[in-house]
């Protein structure tokens, strides 16, 4: 059996870009501040690399958009719940 190396939390503030990459647009919207809308439209225009710069130069801190992802469950974001430590 292995084990679990972090909490769903943890994994978040240390994948962030990923996890905002397999975000739901609903769930990143209320972590941003970002309408819908406006993200499904620059996910649809800009590369990777530059929609995630645009995610994170919101008004939030990255530590406020982990917490507000964080508070949500991994299978929300195509992960296993088992993969993660209870906290």
């Amino acid at each position: 059996m292995t084990m679990k190396a972090q909490t769903w939390p943890e994994f978040v503030s240390a994948q962030l870009p990923d996890v905002i990459l397999a975000a739901p647009m609903f769930e990143l919207s209320e972590a941003t501040g970002i309408s819908t809308s406006i993200l499904e439209q620059k996910k649809g225009q800009l590369s990777e690399e530059e929609y995630l710069t645009f995610v994170m130069g919101s008004d939030r801190s990255t530590e406020e958009i982990a917490s507000i992802l964080s508070a949500h469950e991994p299978w929300e974001f195509g992960y296993s719940n088992e993969q993660f430590k209870e906290e």
